[in-house]
């Protein structure tokens, strides 16, 4: 079951670098396919070098424009090899100080222009030009997780192309052009970027649909205030039955489910409402976790138990809302500690809601004899588990990519996935 008000709420809840440039260069015409550049010149102060592409087939357009560092000069300019793949270093210098090996590294540069990185500290261009930002090969030695977007990436005013080539990724990356337009500083979780979180989150309806903040803001609260308020008639949020509870009610049914307190969770601890977070997982711990193994998926608002077993779903939510509680509020500002919760929740998750031979999740909890569902399948979920859950970090790992494989796999060439499958991928239940 899926509550479908939560759900529409829950959707409205969820969840470059360009270099500042000082001095200018003259840049050698392209090469038309292979020819040595200059190698640049080494400068002290403010200078710029005129640096060609290198060995390894020249520039495919437009040279090293404004290869220069505002303050010290790139050491050693121009381009080790391979030449940049649009536009070579475009604004490209070091915000201060220079960049210690100038130009592009072996292929691309990383929205900044340096080798390691980008550059780690200023980085925003004040109506600057960057084409691209990234070459063949993506984001060099690092790029948005060291330090290649650590301004969030945008130009104040001006353009930036993206900072994405083949494969390679650029944090957010664009301003929407032009001075007083919108613009995101946020940067983006990357597949395999380890534990480091990023800076910001893009609010999609400012980015997007053109809308500010005071809008969205306005639009969440008072949504909350509809669906969150007992005392409100379109309530799906009800106190009860012990002091210091409350539960979410699927309203068709008239009972409680996992999956609708889980959501109702991760949307409290999305809006920053701690004592209503504390009151479902109080209701929860009362009524829904009665045995070790098991959180009852269906229970009615009394707090009996109806429908029997877990939903692997659910579960899952409830300890994604329990380890994003920790981070947020820590363990000692509410009711519980929560960074507890959390593992004890992951370990219920781990050992009943995942296959262990598989590493995937179960359609059913405590048995693989129903395959999966690729419904349950949170792949973002499981890359935070592995960081916050070290211990088992190996399991958590290998569920992460044996759930992306799973789902191209089950995708084929339609992109739909029916609501039960094999753990082979195919289709077992289309309802």
């Amino acid at each position: 079951m899926r509550t479908k008000l939560l759900q529409t709420f829950a959707v409205t809840v969820g969840l470059g670098l360009v270099g500042c440039s000082a001095g200018q260069s003259s840049a050698p015409p392209p090469s038309d396919g292979g020819d040595q550049g200059v190698a640049g010149n080494t400068t002290t102060t403010g200078g710029s070098n005129t640096a060609g592409a290198g060995v390894g087939g020249g520039q495919s357009s437009g040279g090293n424009a404004n290869a220069g560092s505002a303050n010290g000069g790139n050491a050693n300019g121009g381009n080790a090899t391979g030449g940049t793949a649009t536009g070579g270093n475009a604004n490209a210098g070091s915000a201060t100080g220079g960049t210690a090996n100038g130009g592009n590294a072996n292929g691309g540069s990383a929205t900044g222009g340096t080798a390691n990185g980008g550059t780690s500290a200023g980085g925003i261009s004040a109506g600057g030009t960057s084409n691209g930002g990234s070459a063949t090969g993506g984001i060099a030695n690092g790029g948005t997780s060291a330090g290649g977007t650590s301004a969030g990436g945008t130009s104040a005013g001006g353009t930036s192309a993206g900072g994405t080539s083949a494969g390679g990724t650029s944090a957010g990356g664009s301003s929407m052009g032009g001075g007083g337009s919108i613009s995101s500083t946020a940067t983006t979780t990357i597949p395999g970027n380890g534990c480091t979180p990023p800076g910001a989150y893009a609010n999609l309806f400012i980015s997007l649909l053109a809308q500010t903040q005071a809008t969205s803001d306005a639009k969440l609260t008072a949504a909350w205030g509809q669906l969150f308020n007992p005392s409100n008639a379109n309530t799906i949020f009800y106190s009860g039955p012990g002091t210091g509870e409350a539960y979410v009610e699927d309203v068709n049914n008239q009972d409680v489910r996992s999956e609708g307190m889980s959501y109702g969770m991760m949307i409290a601890l999305q809006l920053n409402h701690q004592t209503e977070f504390d009151e479902l997982w109080t209701f929860v711990k009362n009524h829904m976790w009665k045995t070790a193994n098991t959180i009852s998926w269906q229970v009615n608002t009394n707090g009996s138990i109806k429908g029997s077993g877990g939903a692997p779903d659910g579960d899952e939510w409830f300890a994604a809302a329990l380890v994003f509680a920790s981070k947020r509020w820590g363990n000692t500002s509410g009711k519980y500690n929560y960074a507890s919760e959390a593992q004890k929740t992951l370990d219920l998750v781990r050992t009943t809601d995942f296959s262990s031979s598989q590493h995937l999740v179960r359609y059913f909890s405590g048995t693989d004899s129903n395959g999966t569902d690729a419904s349950y399948m949170l792949p973002a979920f499981y890359q935070t588990w592995a960081c916050f859950d070290t211990a088992n970090a190996t399991f958590w790992n290998q569920v992460l990519t044996t759930t992306r494989a799973w789902l191209q796999t089950a995708a084929g060439t339609t992109g739909n996935i029916g609501d039960q499958s094999s753990f082979a991928g195919a289709t077992t239940n289309s309802s």
